[in-house]
Order: C-alpha cells, then structure tokens, then sequence
C-alpha cells in the first residue's frame, strides 16, 4: 500500500472523529437524551452549556497540543488522543445525566483538537512538496463530511429517542481505524532526532492556557 494512501486514510479518519465530535450535541440529540437519560427540562442554558462543552475542550487541546507533542511526540499523541476519544465516544453512548455527557464532550473536543493539530504536523515531511496543500484542504472536508453523516444520522433517528446512541458510532470507528491505521504510520524524522527539551521549557509553552485562569 502506498505511503500517501495511508496518510489519506489518516487524515480521514481524524476528520470524521473531529466534525462527528463537533456535531454530536445539537439541540435534537440534547432533546433524545433528555428523553433516556435521568429526567431534565431542556432549556436554553442547558442546550447553550452542551452545545459549547466541545468547543471549550478544543480551545483547550488547541492550548495543550504544544507540550503533548514536545512530551510525547507527534504519533504517540495521535495515538494516546484518538484512545481517549474512544472512550469518550464509548462512554458518551450510556444515558446517564446531561452534565455526564457534557465532561465527555469536553474531553472529545480536547483529544480531537490534538489530533488535527498532530496529523499534519506527523506527515509534513513525508508529504510531497506539491501535495500537502492538497492533504490540507482534505483535512477541512473530512471535517465537514464528518459533520454531514452525524446530522444525516441524528435526522434519520430522530424519532426514535432510545437510538440515540447510533449518533456517536461514526466517531467511535473513526477512532478505531485510525488506531489501527498507525500501526503503519512512521514516526517523523524529526520527532526521532529531536532533542529532549528541559521540562522548564515545555512549562514555558502553559503560560497562554494559564492566562485563561
């Protein structure tokens, strides 16, 4: 199998992870698990607070990407995030309380914003000068793909509020498969003649995500 093609299938399982985790808690899904979940009115400041749960996780994996990938580097970063997003996805499937589903929206927007920021960073040197912007632009489509087949599904279960769950398989085998996928991946040159930085360093690189606090 040619290199490119597994780095094609990287970039789309990434993708779909990502626009599925941001589609995943519209107003209909939030109604559907009202419905199974421990009982509570939806409101305008619950729908608010979920709908914002995953954007919040990405501005902070968006903050966080940096010293992850210093520490642990670009393909075990992938790796470790797209585990974490598996059990998020996993777990977000049992009904149990909209504050529950909201921490695990959190934590896939945080996993998968590190996964789009590492996946180009991992293939930029074995991309061919005159194809990464076309692997640039792909990760945006996926991302919108992704977000395609979440709301065609919510559409088609909408109904029926007990298949709820069905919403977050697409993000679940997303994750999988790029599990899988990196099995076949190669660490970048860089990464592997990288040399180590001072914890003190990688602390510097926190100071943005502090100001926040």
């Amino acid at each position: 199998m040619s290199y490119n093609i597994i780095i094609f299938l990287v970039y789309l399982c990434g993708g779909l992870a990502r626009g599925t985790a941001l589609n995943n808690l519209n107003v209909v899904l939030i109604q559907m698990y009202s419905h199974v979940a421990a009982k509570f009115t939806v409101t305008s400041q619950i729908i608010a607070l979920l709908s914002i749960s995953v954007l919040c996780g990405s501005i902070l994996g968006t903050f966080s990407a940096t010293p992850i990938i210093l520490k642990f580097g670009r393909k075990n970063s992938i790796l470790y995030m797209a585990l974490i997003s598996l059990l998020s996805s996993v777990t977000s499937m049992i009904p149990v309380h909209y504050v529950y589903l909201g921490v695990n929206k959190i934590v896939t927007g945080f996993s998968t914003s590190i996964i789009m920021t590492a996946i180009p960073m991992l293939f930029s040197e074995f991309v061919a000068p005159n194809l990464r912007g076309v692997f640039g632009s792909f990760m945006n489509l996926f991302i919108c793909v992704g977000v395609l087949i979440s709301s065609v599904i919510q559409l088609l279960i909408a109904p029926h509020d007990k298949l709820f769950y069905i919403s977050f398989i697409p993000g679940t085998v997303s994750c999988v498969l790029l599990i899988v996928l990196l099995f076949w991946v190669k660490e970048s040159n860089t990464q592997k003649h990288a040399t180590p930085l001072n914890e003190n360093k990688i602390k510097i690189q926190w100071w943005a995500l502090e100001m926040l606090f």
